[in-house]
């Protein structure tokens, strides 16, 4: 019988879901010390049981945030882990990078689309509804950890501007989420209103605010995020700094209002590129105006 047909393309760090690598459910090769560079193997599927999608990476050295090559592995007609010319173009890739060692995943982790590409960010995959609700790496129903501070609380520890996030305010919020939504709006509301003289405290509230907001798929938060995103000048980045280009279309698409019946891929996609397209055309051209007086 011939091989499934294979599709293999090259990625950057996000597709291969790295932050994995430290979780339980992965395994080394050795119990000895860890000898680099390594490579990460991690299965992806619809369900938890057949893996469409293989991803593997290379960790150069210790410390790396980053890997130093990723190549992922696709098919739509048997699990990718049982494929022999899949596992052949794994080793030889292994090989070629020098990998030493590699972590393996016991189990498949987690549907084998972007959340936040190929579906909303803070959504269930709408292809694989076996993944709704269920914890990807430990395969059981997700139960998030009953709040251990008041929503006065939460707002306190977010509007702080400590060194370390502030976990525990951003585990107790999803608890109160009902009775935080108005609250964060608010302190958007308030961020655009004055983005440029907002106080420390202000704009380290406004960051949480957007995350959480999105993290909820909040569709009220939808005009306050396009509010942002289209400040004039720096106002957006002066606020939130490089939240604008480094997730801002993510929120926007986590909290975009979607059409019933609608491609929830193309309308939200379009607005979020048309918006941070603006605004890096206008940081361009700032930064190109500041060159030229300079000169």
């Amino acid at each position: 019988m011939d091989a499934p047909p294979v599709r293999a393309t090259q990625s950057r760090a996000a597709q291969g879901g790295l932050g994995a690598t430290v979780r339980p459910s992965f395994r080394r090769a050795s119990r000895t010390a860890t000898r680099f560079p390594v490579g990460t193997i991690a299965a992806y599927g619809p369900n938890n049981a057949l893996a469409t999608k293989l991803v593997v990476s290379v960790i150069e050295r210790p410390g790396a945030r980053d890997p130093s090559a990723t190549r992922i592995w696709t098919t739509d007609t048997a699990d990718v882990r049982h494929d022999r010319r899949i596992s052949a173009e794994v080793a030889r890739f292994l090989q070629e990078q020098d990998v030493q060692e590699t972590v393996t995943s016991d189990r498949i982790i987690g549907c084998p689309h972007e959340e936040g590409i190929d579906y909303p960010l803070g959504r269930s995959c709408p292809r694989c509804p076996s993944w709704a609700g269920i914890d990807r790496f430990t395969h059981e129903p997700l139960t998030p950890p009953p709040p251990t501070l008041s929503p006065s609380q939460v707002l306190d520890a977010l509007s702080s501007d400590p060194s370390e996030p502030p976990r525990e305010a951003l585990e107790s919020a999803d608890g109160h989420r009902l009775a935080l939504v108005d609250d964060l709006l608010h302190a958007i509301e308030r961020g655009v209103q004055d983005p440029t003289n907002a106080a420390a405290e202000e704009a380290a509230l406004f960051a949480y605010a957007l995350y959480l907001l999105a993290k909820w798929r909040e569709t009220r938060a939808y005009p306050y995020v396009i509010r942002w995103l289209s400040l004039p000048d720096e106002g957006a980045f002066d606020i939130a700094g490089d939240v604008v280009t480094q997730d801002g279309a993510r929120i926007l698409a986590a909290v975009c209002r979607w059409p019933s019946g609608s491609d929830q891929s193309v309308g939200p996609r379009y607005e979020r590129e048309r918006v941070l397209s603006s605004r890096r055309s206008e940081r361009a051209g700032a930064v190109g105006s500041v060159g030229r007086s300079a000169a």
